[in-house]
């Protein structure tokens, strides 16, 4: 099956934020795809357990996204805005952190945390 017709043409982000567990199919469907979220504006997004791994997101907008429970590892989130963030749970082995604005996220019982670079650490939860 081919991406777009997982899809249906639409945006990327479009896509995950209407049907977040679209992401599965169209990641077993190509294993060698990596998903570019790159400057996508998430916030306030509701994807709890989502399938992130090895994504980029580089720049993107989560400030107040529901990330609990995601597996981010190796994700590329240089420079993104994870304020009051959600990622409770999450899997963040390997995920690059630097620049990424993290004032008052919630990371409670993430693993795989390395905050080396990362921005905005004011009230963060741990």
């Amino acid at each position: 099956m081919e991406l777009y017709e997982i899809f249906g043409g639409q945006s990327l982000a479009d896509a995950i934020y209407r049907r977040p567990q679209d992401l599965a199919p169209a990641r077993a469907a190509r294993p060698d795809w990596v998903p570019d979220l790159s400057s996508a504006a998430m916030i306030g997004w509701s994807l709890p357990g989502i399938d992130l791994h090895g994504a980029i997101l580089r720049g993107a907008d989560m400030t107040f996204a529901d990330l609990s429970g995601a597996d981010l590892t190796g994700a590329d989130l240089r420079a993104s805005h994870l304020a009051g963030a959600l990622l409770c749970g999450a899997d963040l082995t390997g995920a690059l952190l630097h620049g990424a604005g993290l004032h008052a996220a919630d990371l409670t019982g993430a693993v795989g945390v390395d905050l080396t670079g990362a921005a905005g650490l004011a009230g963060l939860a741990r």
